[in-house]
């Protein structure tokens, strides 16, 4: 099914209809379908941002940050939330909502600090 949805998205990027309405220019939307990510501490809208705070548990955002409005006005998706340290203040992706960020490739190990999450998608 997956193979079949790209093909149908390339045919689609690929015809004059897509080609030639100036709301999908590369300068209009230079990221046109990139996935994206982002820090937990970020506002995306419909989505959680505790920023690992447990006071924060339940809070969805109601609009998105200035940040997120313009990578999605580019034509960005965002495609999830990746951990973060509490606050984005530490040299280690911890905190009490979420917990550790380890290395996938070695849990013994973290990833780092505040995009820590990020990191270890990538």
């Amino acid at each position: 099914k997956q193979w079949y949805q790209r093909r149908v998205r390339d045919e689609l990027m690929r015809s004059d209809g897509f080609n030639s309405d100036p709301r999908y220019s590369v300068e209009n939307m230079p990221y046109l379908g990139v996935p994206l990510t982002c820090k937990e501490i970020i506002f995306c809208k419909g989505l959680t941002a505790t920023a690992g705070l447990k006071r924060r548990i339940g809070h969805v955002c109601k609009e998105d940050a200035d940040v997120v409005k313009g990578m999605r006005a580019a034509g960005a998706i965002i495609i999830g939330l990746t951990n973060t340290s509490e606050l984005a203040m530490w040299w280690e992706s911890r905190n009490p909502v979420y917990g550790y960020t380890c290395n996938p490739y070695d849990l013994r190990c973290i990833v780092g600090g505040s995009s820590g999450g990020e990191a270890a998608a990538v």
